[in-house]
């Protein structure tokens, strides 16, 4: 997901929209980390699919960026995570 992308599929340009975004508070990558963080615990409560499978869905560079990203925001790591709120115990 980049900025770019995204600017262009609003019919904005880049400063444009970042300019928007800063009046509401918010940057472009943190908008960006909460949908992946979000996406990573419906993964990983619903489905089966190993941790480094996620993260390489979610457009991580490694499984150890995905652990450290995730564990940032929630305080756990995925497998922990994981451990605590599947349905797949």
């Amino acid at each position: 997901m980049s900025i770019d992308a995204t600017a262009r599929s609003l019919d904005l340009g880049v400063r444009t929209l970042q300019r928007k975004l800063a009046s509401e508070g918010v940057r472009f990558r943190e908008i960006v980390n909460d949908v992946r963080v979000a996406r990573a615990e419906e993964l990983l409560t619903d489905t089966r699919e190993t941790v480094s499978g996620i993260s390489s869905m979610l457009g991580y560079e490694t499984a150890n960026n995905f652990s450290r990203a995730f564990r940032k925001v929630t305080g756990l790591t995925p497998s922990d995570y994981r451990k605590m709120n599947s349905s797949h115990t």
